[in-house]
């Protein structure tokens, strides 16, 4: 039987011939086997340098996270290039990338990433969203009503959805398209009640003549917002005028005029009513008022 020599015998094999040292040193074993050893030493390696690679990622990341929270975004755009040029398929790399390069104003640039990243993963409501907001940025507000309600459609919680209500109501209000932008903050606050939602569809309701809900909505934000109470008032006698409740109006704004005055809001509103009841006299005397405070300030 042929001697098996082993490192007692004076014989050493070097690393890159493990391997072989194997099949010299021990038993016969099948070539499976040996397969399968170097399989299990590949693969561990393998996971060991994955793993590797995705603490260093998630460490550039939280980076730029933290400085992105800060609007720190000079000193977060080198960390997020750093990290897409070493792990350049990396999805959140991209997407963060994009976000950082249009904080900075450079939009377009961003927009490369957000379109990669949302190719790669069409459904994407929040990389849609984003991509909405950069072209609303760049006033490209076609491509930005596209891309919003894609995430509309995509969207996966209320919350998201009750802000994705609430950009597509900012660029349909810069296509001046106010009706449409109403419709959005009602499909908001139906999903998110807030207060201050409700003040953005009081005034757009305002602007579009639509008296009735600037009659409810003013009633309903007086008590809960009274730092803003001045602007809710002032549009609240524009919906009694509106609604030819002309007897309503003119008390309500002169119980306001004569707490304040020197609001030159409230006299412009009542010179508007009197106007509107043929009180023509009356209405040049709160216009002479309103400019003579003009001329004061």
């Amino acid at each position: 039987m042929p001697k098996m020599y082993g490192p007692s015998d004076g014989v050493h094999f070097p690393p890159h011939n493990f391997i072989i040292a194997i099949s010299m040193t021990c038993r016969p074993v099948s070539l499976l086997a040996l397969l399968f050893v170097l399989q299990l030493l590949l693969s561990s390696h393998t996971c060991w340098a994955a793993e590797q690679m995705t603490h260093e990622l998630m460490g550039m990341l939280k980076q730029v996270d933290y400085l992105s929270e800060r609007n720190d975004y000079e000193r977060a755009l080198p960390i997020i290039e750093a990290a897409v040029k070493k792990y350049p398929n990396s999805y959140d790399a991209r997407v963060k990338r994009g976000f950082v390069l249009s904080n900075l104003e450079e939009e377009e640039k961003g927009i490369e990433d957000y379109l990669w990243a949302l190719k790669q993963r069409p459904n994407d409501s929040v990389v849609a969203q984003h991509l909405a907001t950069a072209y609303y940025q760049m006033s490209k507000l076609e491509p930005a009503l596209k891309y919003i309600n894609l995430a509309l459609a995509n969207s996966d919680s209320k919350a998201k959805t009750a802000n994705y209500f609430m950009i597509k109501k900012d660029i349909f209000r810069q296509m001046r398209r106010c009706k449409e932008a109403q419709q959005c903050v009602s499909e908001a606050v139906k999903l998110f009640p807030a207060p201050h939602w409700y003040l953005e569809r009081l005034k757009l309701a305002a602007i579009n003549g639509d008296w009735k809900t600037v009659l409810s909505d003013s009633e309903h934000l007086l008590p809960l917002m009274p730092k803003f109470n001045p602007k809710i008032l002032q549009l609240r006698a524009q919906g009694l005028v509106g609604l030819k409740r002309y007897e309503e109006a003119e008390k309500l704004l002169n119980d306001l005029i004569k707490k304040t005055p020197d609001n030159r809001d409230f006299l412009m509103e009542r010179s508007k009513l009197y106007a509107a009841i043929g009180k023509k006299d009356l209405a040049q005397k709160d216009l002479k008022t309103v400019k003579q405070i003009d001329e004061s300030l």
